[in-house]
């Protein structure tokens, strides 16, 4: 049960089920400034794409965005948990910590002189708890 209410975050994962990740890396570019709606957006999100982290840390990669690259890492370190909670031999936690590095690549890369460093307009819709 959701226990947020965040109407620019239910629009994205509505486009998320559409395979539109923008509106995603929307929603959390809108929130650099605030620390608390950031963080609910990246654990809600990064719940939502857990099994296409693979493709995330691809494009992460590929176009150096601090909101791919947070979402990517935040993917992975959740893929990491699911893949912990079953491991029950050293090749399921070689694959755990496989997952775990992955969730640091995007993190090394630099910005480059066209990565935006401030945030884009804010939103006005902030979560308020229900």
């Amino acid at each position: 049960m959701k226990d947020w209410h965040d109407p620019a975050l239910t629009a994205a994962l509505a486009d998320l089920a559409e395979h539109d990740l923008t509106p995603a890396r929307t929603v959390l570019a809108d929130a650099r400034d605030d620390p608390e709606v950031r963080s609910l957006r990246v654990e809600v999100l990064s719940e939502e794409l857990i099994g296409s982290g693979r493709q995330i840390l691809g494009l992460a990669m590929d176009d150096v965005d601090p909101e791919l690259s947070l979402l990517a890492g935040a993917v992975a370190v959740r893929e990491a948990r699911v893949i912990a909670e079953g491991a029950r031999d050293a090749d399921a936690a070689r694959m755990t910590h496989a997952y775990l590095r992955r969730a640091v690549g995007p993190s090394t890369r630099r910005p480059t002189s066209s990565t935006p460093t401030r945030s884009p307009t804010t939103s006005s819709s902030s979560p308020r708890p229900s």
